[in-house]
């Protein structure tokens, strides 16, 4: 069985990464540049796919689309945004994606 999985890895030719470490990397860029320091609450996240592997040295680059929002209940300054964030390697392959909701700052009425 080991023997296995080995050759299974060893078919790539080049280090693969983690697939926790390459969702970690796109949960950190994402949140960086969409809630950070907007967050009243962390909701969750489905739908976690990994469809390509990441090798040592690609470069990942994460998209973020707003799937829907809405006004949250409590408290009322704050609404609840689902968001799809996807990574793609620099050859434009999707390695990873996910959906987050969160409980975010709204803006003020202009």
């Amino acid at each position: 069985m080991a023997g296995l999985w080995f050759e299974e890895f060893a078919a790539f030719e080049k280090p693969l990464a983690k697939s926790l470490m390459t969702l970690g990397t796109m949960i950190r860029m994402s949140v960086n540049e969409t809630t950070l320091g907007t967050t009243f609450a962390y909701l969750g996240m489905s739908n976690v796919t990994f469809p390509a592997p990441v090798f040592q040295g690609d470069t990942l680059r994460i998209r973020t689309t707003v799937e829907s929002c809405r006004e949250s209940g409590s408290p009322p300054e704050a609404g609840i945004v689902n968001l799809l964030h996807e990574a793609r390697r620099q050859n434009g392959f999707l390695s990873n994606s996910r959906k987050r909701a969160a409980r975010v700052r709204r803006r003020t009425a202009a």
